[in-house]
């Protein structure tokens, strides 16, 4: 799938083990749940592929 442009392949699994030993952000409207623990959806997308936050929205990575 793409999100701002880009591709993005990585399965359920691939995320959820990058995501070990991230602490959750603060989070203000939107939660998407990774391993157990509840984190604002930007942050996981941007730690997972690296990219800066400010290239995709949040309904974006709400999506994948």
């Amino acid at each position: 799938m793409k999100v701002g442009g880009r591709d993005f392949d990585l399965t359920m699994q691939e995320v959820e083990a990058r995501m070990i030993g991230e602490d959750p952000e603060r989070i203000q409207k939107h939660m998407v749940e990774v391993n157990g623990q509840m984190f604002p959806p930007k942050q996981v997308l941007g730690h997972v592929t690296g990219w800066d936050r400010t290239t995709f929205t949040t309904m974006e990575a709400q999506r994948v």
